[in-house]
């Protein structure tokens, strides 16, 4: 071939590539938006320049655009590119204006692919503007003109999410999960447009740590929970947080000591985690997809479901992702989430710990990690390691800090959990939660000024959180204002009416104040919404005691008990060292004891005597418990027993004065008189020397008046008359005896035994009792006088 031939095939070759080659590469000039920005499908072009043309910004083809609209306002392609530049430009109320003109068209003059591309930009918009509603509207239009425009159902599903709408998200991410391969691009596209937004706002992590939308919700309450995308922040989800309990109160009572603790407090139920069952998916694969956009859309599914709430199906979400994927590090972030909410702590922590080694530079792992640990329980040293490492990370985030001073507190170390809740506040001021918890520290410090103090600041950013009036009125009982602490406890109940805790709160300060009957209703009002705890029926039957309604205190008293024994039943494998066993156990022995006084107040003294050996086969040296039974055991004559139990109180307390008395009163009735002076002598002793009376009339009037000198004279005054007694009868005796000596002789003659009937009229004669003796002596005497006489009549007598 000669070589003008082969120029002229060039220049063929040359001429056919110049005219025809921009269609041949149209899809991929310069003005196509991205996948990630809302691209319509590839049947929408936009208007094509020579391949050779160096690219222009999008804002010098916004110009073009704009000077071309200028001459040809009815180019519906160039309001399209026109509105695909603006929404890349960030300019979307000007794009939704271009974006309507075209969808405001009478039908037949735009095409049905640019009007779904116009619904899905102008949908995008609205997501950018927050009109979700709006958003959902567009993109369901979209839907209507093409039911397989998979970024259209991708979108719409992710609205539904925001709005809360699970079960509609769900369906349209089942739905995405079947479209074609068209929506592999576009969700390449958008997971690489959201990893490098992450890197943008946290340039020190790695780009592929957070999933697309993160949403970081409000914080709420004083207990720990997760963000969106399965961090785990400082609110609980809406449920309450435990409030700080009322301290414990002591009473007595007259006559026999009451010792009682109330408390306001439930005594738990141990919860097992919820068995998972197993869900067989749904959706298959599809062949469409690649094996990452699969696993992705999974995790995003579960996502869905998380947030509905249903967590073991999330699991299964996750599970799936990490069946194709297993170095998918949101699907283990966010299964070990799912875990941690159905209270598999060791599976949340392997996953926690899988993700770890995949991702070792993101903070919120160790985050989650240390409140898995902590939740837990017993495991709080481990939290606060995990705690430290991510505040290594990030030291600029209060929750990091908040979360460690949470498991500070929960170990006891108090001022230390003050010092984190403190830094939390340099970096949050406004972080309810740490001065909610730092007002619990500093009351379990005894500062109840500054916990007073921090529960009205917490309230201050939080005015309908009763939890916060509730623990400030617990404080302000303490502090013994009483009728601030009432005010409190009435704005929670006003904020929250279902809370059995405030009632019983409330009702055991109406009782301190005196106000019997409002304190019996608010408990009775505790009890309906909680009729299975123990301690509120043990508080109305002290209210009860307190008013000598003994039989309703003893029949609350019953019940508390019952309760406590069904719980015991429960904690049979737990140890006799653990808390939760000693303070049940506790518990039980306060009801025997106060169950005891009521009964003792009613007479009931075995019963009574029941109750008190039951505390005291716990706790044998309880002085209240042997002071009382020893009572008892002295009311229903068993003397003996009772001088054993106040000889065993004072050898625990010599000075105990009551004790000394009370066994007086107990050898007295033993006839052990001079053992009872002795014990009424210590006794009045102990009492005057600590009287405390310096005034000689005031001293003269206590002496006088002094039980154990009423009981010292008692005896004396009967050792008198007994003494008088025994003089007489010995007087008798002698003279008795006189007559025998001088009857003797004449006895031995006649021998006569006088009949029975004259000893007994002798001896009723003579006062009977101790004398009996003497009147058979004298019965003997008179009739051997008798025979003397008869001897002497018949004229025998010598």
């Amino acid at each position: 071939m000669s070589l003008f031939s082969l120029l002229f095939i060039l220049f063929i070759f040359l001429f056919i590539y110049f005219l025809y080659g921009v269609k041949w590469g149209g899809e991929g000039g310069d003005m196509i938006l991205h996948r990630g920005e809302g691209v319509p499908p590839s049947g929408v072009h936009s208007h094509c320049y020579m391949r050779y043309r160096p690219p222009l910004s999008a804002e010098e083809r916004l110009e073009e655009a704009n000077r071309h609209i200028e001459k040809n306002p009815t180019d519906l392609p160039a309001l399209l590119r026109r509105a695909k530049l603006l929404v890349r430009l960030e300019d979307y109320q000007a794009a939704q204006v271009d974006l309507s003109i075209i969808i405001d068209l009478p039908p037949g003059k735009s095409h049905s692919s640019d009007l779904v591309c116009a619904f899905f930009l102008r949908g995008i918009c609205h997501v950018k503007l927050s009109c979700i509603d709006k958003a959902i509207a567009d993109f369901t239009a979209a839907l209507d003109i093409d039911p397989s425009h998979s970024r259209s159902t991708y979108e719409r599903a992710a609205c539904h999410n925001r709005k809360g709408n699970y079960t509609a998200a769900i369906l349209d991410y089942e739905r995405a999960l079947q479209h074609d391969s068209m929506h592999v691009s576009y969700f390449s596209a958008t997971h690489r447009n959201a990893r490098s937004r992450f890197a943008k706002t946290r340039p020190h992590q790695r780009a592929s740590l957070l999933s697309f939308g993160v949403i970081e919700p409000p914080r709420q309450d004083a207990s720990s929970t997760l963000n969106v995308d399965g961090v785990h922040r400082n609110g609980d989800n809406g449920t309450k947080p435990p409030p700080a309990p009322p301290h414990n109160m002591y009473a007595k009572t007259s006559g026999l000591k009451a010792e009682t603790s109330r408390l306001s407090r439930s005594a738990g139920t141990p919860i097992g985690s919820p068995e998972r069952h197993q869900i067989v998916p749904t959706i298959t694969s599809s062949s469409a997809l690649s094996g990452n956009e699969e696993a992705e859309l999974h995790q995003q599914r579960g996502l869905a479901y998380r947030k509905k709430g249903d967590y073991l199906r999330a699991i299964d979400e996750y599970s799936a992702a990490l069946r194709i994927d297993p170095k998918n590090f949101k699907a283990l972030f966010n299964r070990g989430f799912c875990s941690d909410k159905v209270e598999d702590y060791n599976a949340a922590i392997r996953d926690y710990e899988a993700a770890m080694k995949l991702e070792p530079g993101y903070a919120y792992t160790y985050y989650n990690l240390g409140i898995s640990y902590d939740r837990w329980g017993g495991h709080y040293k481990e939290a606060i390691a995990m705690f430290d490492k991510a505040i290594a990370l990030d030291g600029n985030n209060a929750d990091f800090y908040h979360n460690r001073g949470f498991s500070q507190r929960k170990l006891g170390n108090y001022r230390e959990a003050v010092k984190d809740y403190t830094m939390a506040l340099s970096l949050d001021p406004q972080h309810f939660k740490a001065y909610y918890n730092r007002a619990f520290c500093y009351d379990k410090l005894g500062e109840g000024a500054n916990a007073i103090a921090d529960y009205t600041k917490a309230i201050a950013i939080q005015d309908d959180n009763p939890n916060a009036y509730h623990n400030r009125g617990a404080a302000l009982e303490k502090a013994g204002r009483l009728d601030d602490a009432i005010a409190d406890y009435t704005r929670a109940i006003q904020l929250d009416d279902g809370n059995p805790f405030t009632y019983n709160a409330r009702g055991i300060v109406y009782d301190r104040r005196g106000k019997s009957d409002a304190a019996l209703q608010d408990l009775t009002q505790a009890i309906t919404l909680s009729p299975n705890n123990a301690i509120f029926y043990q508080n109305r039957a002290f209210v009860f005691q307190n008013m000598e309604r003994f039989p309703e205190a003893v029949h609350d008293y019953n019940t508390s008990l019952a309760l406590l024994d069904e719980e015991k039943r429960f904690t049979n494998g737990a140890t006799t060292e653990s808390k939760a066993t000693q303070e049940l156990n506790r518990l039980i022995l306060k009801q025997h004891f106060n169950r005891g006084f009521c009964h003792a107040r009613e007479g009931h003294y075995e019963a009574a005597i029941y109750d008190f050996s039951m505390v005291m086969a716990t706790n044998p040296d309880n002085p209240v418990a042997l002071y009382n039974r020893g009572i008892c055991h002295d009311k229903v004559g068993n003397h003996k027993l009772a001088v054993e139990d106040f000889s065993h109180l004072i050898e625990l307390d010599a000075e105990n004065a009551e004790a000394h008395f009370s066994r007086g009163t107990a050898l007295e009735s033993l006839g052990e008189y001079a053992m009872a002076l002795d014990d009424y002598a210590v006794a009045f002793k102990l009492d005057v020397d600590h009287s405390g009376l310096v005034e000689e009339g005031a001293l003269a009037k206590f002496k006088s008046e002094h039980h154990a000198m009423v009981a010292s004279q008692r005896v004396l005054r009967l050792l008198k008359e007994k003494k008088k007694i025994l003089q007489l009868c010995e007087e008798h005796l002698n003279w008795l005896e006189d007559i025998n000596l001088k009857v003797d002789a004449r006895v031995n003659v006649m021998q006569w035994t006088p009949p029975l009937y004259i000893y007994i009229y002798i001896y009723i004669l003579w006062g009977g009792g101790d004398c009996l003796y003497f009147g058979r002596i004298a019965a003997s005497a008179l009739c051997r006088c008798c025979c003397c006489c008869c001897f002497c009549f018949s004229g025998d007598c010598g």
